[in-house]
């Protein structure tokens, strides 16, 4: 089965996390904390910003996948742009609360942003897959 759209965003994703994953050990190396945090709140965030990630990635990516397998023989053209659309916006919601938490150090627009943008375009992968199941 062919997922063009979860293939990219997973693509995307996984050098995001790659990312975030070397800030980490990039911010433990520098202030030589090999485990917890250290009372570091530079490897404090950055921890965090990764977690969040991987708390939230994959489960997003498997209902994306899931409702992209399922609208392949279903509604092909509409259903595939507004899921191409919502895949996007998940991107762009992990990509600013990512830089948000390991690149700056207050940027709330991307923390908030971000988790907005990703628990809203949860919420729609969610209905997109209910969508191309019942349909």
């Amino acid at each position: 089965m062919i997922a063009p759209i979860t293939t990219i965003a997973t693509i995307i994703l996984a050098i995001l996390y790659v990312v975030l994953t070397v800030r980490v050990i990039n911010a433990r190396q520098a202030s030589g904390v090999s485990l917890g945090t250290g009372d570091d709140t530079n490897l404090t965030r950055r921890i965090r910003g990764q977690a969040n990630f991987t708390e939230n990635v994959p489960i997003a990516l498997l209902v994306m996948a899931v409702a992209e397998m399922q609208s392949v023989s279903l509604f092909p053209s509409a259903f595939t742009i507004a899921l191409a659309l919502t895949a996007f916006v998940f991107v762009v919601g992990r990509l600013m609360h990512g830089y948000a938490f390991s690149f700056s150090e207050h940027w709330q627009l991307g923390r908030s942003g971000g988790m907005m943008l990703t628990v809203l375009s949860m919420i729609a992968l969610i209905a997109l897959a209910l969508l191309a199941l019942v349909a």
